[in-house]
């Protein structure tokens, strides 16, 4: 059995996170890997208590603290009821949103990265991360363009100023991330989210496939 292997992708509302997930998880069955995808926030309660609440904007009561202790309780039952299962289970698990989008997003509230990173601890960091890089008035026209009901909270302007201010300055050499001292080096990529989508799923297979299959 192959071993699992662990990908988040991450960037601005959109940025063409879902659309590259499912095109790499097709082009990786295509090649006879397994691939899953899943997406955070879950469908689960938790993950959709965090839509209601942000969809107009946040509530008085939402503090930065309590937006993420959301987050990671959400993620808890996603790493434990899907993403280690599917590691375990040998499959590639292409992750839509992770812990880099709590730095961007609850960071561009004031949280310090440390106290972000402590609340994740718990969670294994993936082998990779994909961040595609945009304009934040672009991904916000895309938003509009695709229908559906703003995240008012998530999805104005300003906001996404500060998560992208963020997510240019991530470097994970200066992060103490929460993985294990003996695992390899996580690897971060970032690629043009401008381009059109099947340029960045074959930038992104290309540059993930020997890391997946090494021996390939």
């Amino acid at each position: 059995m192959s071993p699992g292997f662990f990908l988040a992708i991450e960037g601005l509302d959109g940025a063409g996170k879902t659309t590259l997930a499912l095109n790499l998880q097709t082009a990786l069955l295509e090649r006879g890997r397994a691939a899953v995808v899943f997406k955070e926030p879950t469908h689960g309660a938790i993950g959709q208590r965090i839509r209601e609440l942000t969809r107009d904007g946040r509530p008085a009561w939402l503090t930065p603290e309590a937006e993420l202790e959301l987050f990671v309780t959400d993620r808890a039952s996603d790493v434990a009821n899907h993403i280690q299962p599917a590691l375990a289970a040998g499959q590639v698990v292409i992750l839509d949103r992770y812990i880099i989008s709590n730095l961007a997003y609850q960071g561009a509230l004031g949280l310090e990265p440390a106290k972000i990173l402590e609340a994740n601890r718990q969670f294994p960091w993936p082998e990779a991360t994909i961040i595609l890089d945009l304009e934040p008035t672009v991904g916000l026209r895309r938003v509009a363009e695709r229908g559906g009901q703003f995240h008012l909270a998530f999805e104005n302007l300003d906001y996404q100023l500060k998560v992208k201010a963020i997510l240019d300055a991530i470097d994970l050499d200066q992060l103490d991330l929460p993985r294990p001292s003996s695992s390899p080096q996580p690897r971060l990529f970032r690629l043009d989210g401008h381009q059109p989508a099947p340029v960045l799923a074959h930038q992104s297979l290309t540059l993930l496939w020997p890391l997946i299959c090494p021996k390939a």
